[in-house]
């Protein structure tokens, strides 16, 4: 006996295997690049809170409270395998160039977070769990005339079959209803 009513609609959760585009905003014609494969488990955006500040009156109650922005950190982990080649270049960690990066879930309706303009360093590991592998973490800047450091928004990828141009659509969340290239 099946009741349509009792039954569960799937959520529409951005978990699973995301991918993780980036563009070289230095680059002489910046182009969205799809990274490779992710380690499992370590594409993570992580907030920092901005300071509190307190103003305090005698007896220590607040007259009022105020806090900075937020600071942003997507850091990801890509496996160095001999058939791979390594999305970012740097040496000792250090970039020399800024990135925009956009982390697009699995399930494609779900919102992902999108990161205009970042400092990224690299830090190269190895274990012998995961052989070797470099940890990107994408420091997120607010750009000009922009009011946030990350955006979150549905995208839509396409990909140039003749050139192999990939193109970043974004919309809704922070984007609003309108479909806008990124």
């Amino acid at each position: 006996m099946a009741n349509n009513e009792n039954v569960k609609k799937p959520k529409k959760v951005g978990w699973g295997k995301p991918d993780t585009y980036i563009k070289d905003l230095e680059a002489e014609n910046p182009e969205w690049m799809l990274t490779p494969p992710a380690v499992e488990k370590s594409t993570q955006l992580t907030p920092t809170k901005g300071e509190k500040k307190e103003a305090k009156v005698e007896g220590g109650d607040n007259e009022d409270v105020l806090y900075n922005a937020n600071n942003y950190d997507l850091a990801y982990q890509i496996r160095r395998t001999s058939n791979k080649t390594m999305p970012i270049k740097h040496v000792d960690g250090v970039v020399d160039h800024h990135y925009a990066v956009v982390v697009v879930p699995k399930n494609r309706t779900a919102p992902g977070p999108y990161i205009a303009e970042s400092a990224v360093s690299v830090e190269d590991n190895f274990t012998t769990d995961d052989g070797g592998t470099d940890l990107y973490t994408h420091s997120a800047i607010l750009p000009d005339g922009e009011e946030r450091k990350v955006k979150w928004g549905i995208f839509t990828v396409t990909k140039d079959p003749e050139t192999g141009k990939i193109t970043i659509k974004a919309s809704g969340g922070d984007f609003g209803e309108e479909e806008v290239e990124i």
